[in-house]
């Protein structure tokens, strides 16, 4: 069942004649089938699939079954079991497979390698989802007798958390931090224990993050210096839960610094006529007196008599074009 849609999916199968490898799509509303034109490698049939929740695309999971290839009314013998597992991404409708990996124990010492890892082949198995530890679970099937067995296989970055990220604002940020930032997405949940992680590459810290909504979350950046100016790559935790398999990317960059910004303009000047609007710019530039390639700074202004009287404390007008340039007016 398509999630939402009022559809049927259907994948694989075969018949007296034939064997099949594509997908095809029932439309309930309208009492019609629609062809995706989406095949999957070899014909498959006897497998076991099922429909997944997951945050931002649902996915559908297959495993098993036979596998092969023969011409119409030929012997069905010719193909063979599969322990292999794949999954279709719903909203790109593209299928991958579900990639193991090798088995270490509580030390760190290597066991087995992932491809020794797999259950037996077979079809006809029963599988459902454990929504707790996002695993599938595999029971018995047909392997030449009947199994009793039962497998999980874990999914977990696959299908991800019940929660994603999918902006943050504001993207950028000082190399020292202290960013106010709202992380926007979905399924968040009112809890004092959530964790936003910054990772370059180098490092990965944390903040801390605090609930507003079941969309919203924000946080204040932890500081980069120890990394640099770079790009950061945004990944949220709630709970118990797993970190997000979606991101955002907030962009770091040294700090401004007033001693190498310049200043110029008719603004600046001491023969401005009172009464009428004027204007200055303000060319950011960093700690490496190099000029600011992106906005995101608060200038204070003040304007003051040559008796040090504090005419004007805030300019009327701001406009930023893209932190190269800042355009005051008052």
């Amino acid at each position: 069942m398509l999630p939402e849609e009022d559809k049927l999916i259907i994948y694989g199968g075969w018949s007296q004649t034939s064997q099949h490898s594509d997908v095809q799509v029932y439309d309930m509303k309208a009492n019609s089938w629609v062809d995706p034109e989406l095949s999957h490698e070899t014909p498959r049939w006897g497998h076991v699939g099922l429909m997944v929740s997951a945050i931002p695309s649902w996915k559908y999971f297959i495993f098993g079954g036979q596998i092969g290839n023969f011409e119409e009314g030929g012997n069905r013998t010719v193909s063979q079991l599969s322990d292999l597992s794949y999954y279709l991404d719903i909203k790109h409708m593209k299928w991958q497979p579900v990639s193991l990996d090798d088995l270490y124990d509580n030390k760190g010492v290597f066991v087995q390698k992932a491809c020794d890892n797999r259950p037996k082949a077979r079809e006809n198995s029963a599988m459902f989802f454990d929504n707790n530890d996002s695993r599938l679970i595999i029971f018995g099937g047909w392997a030449n007798n009947w199994l009793g067995d039962v497998v999980a296989l874990n999914v977990s970055s696959i299908t991800g958390p019940s929660y994603a990220i999918y902006s943050i604002e504001p993207p950028l940020g000082p190399l020292t931090g202290k960013t106010r930032v709202v992380i926007k997405g979905e399924g968040f949940k009112d809890t004092h224990n959530i964790a936003v992680k910054f990772d370059c590459g180098k490092g990965q810290p944390e903040a801390p993050g605090n609930y507003i909504s079941a969309n919203e979350i924000w946080c204040e950046t932890p500081s980069f210096e120890a990394y640099g100016p770079r790009n950061a790559e945004i990944f949220l935790k709630i709970g118990s839960g797993d970190y997000t398999i979606t991101t955002s990317q907030f962009v770091y960059f040294l700090n401004t610094d007033a001693s190498h910004t310049i200043v110029y303009g008719p603004g600046l000047l001491k023969s401005n006529c009172s009464g009428n609007k004027s204007i200055f710019c303000i060319q950011a530039r960093n700690t490496k007196g190099e000029n600011r390639e992106s906005g995101a700074d608060d200038f204070l202004v003040k304007i003051i008599h040559k008796n040090k009287k504090t005419l004007v404390n805030k300019v009327r007008e701001v406009e930023d074009f893209e932190g190269k340039t800042i355009e005051e007016k008052y």
